[in-house]
């Protein structure tokens, strides 16, 4: 989990397609290198969590 407890993100953001470093930063290893998938939390500042398991982390 990585979490900031600033303002939080404009809601109309798709995090998903953005290509902004931060949010790359913490992206793509977990679903590239990991296989994982993330939930975003907007409510207090923003928390995204890197969610896997060993059946899915890909493997070399």
């Amino acid at each position: 989990m990585v979490a900031e407890n600033g303002i939080g993100r404009p809601p109309e953001l798709n995090w998903t397609q953005t290509r902004t470093q931060g949010i790359t930063l913490v992206r793509m290893p977990g679903q590239n290198q990991l296989g994982g998938r993330y939930t975003l939390d907007g409510r207090d500042g923003t928390a995204l969590t890197l969610h896997f398991t060993p059946e899915t982390r890909k493997r070399p």
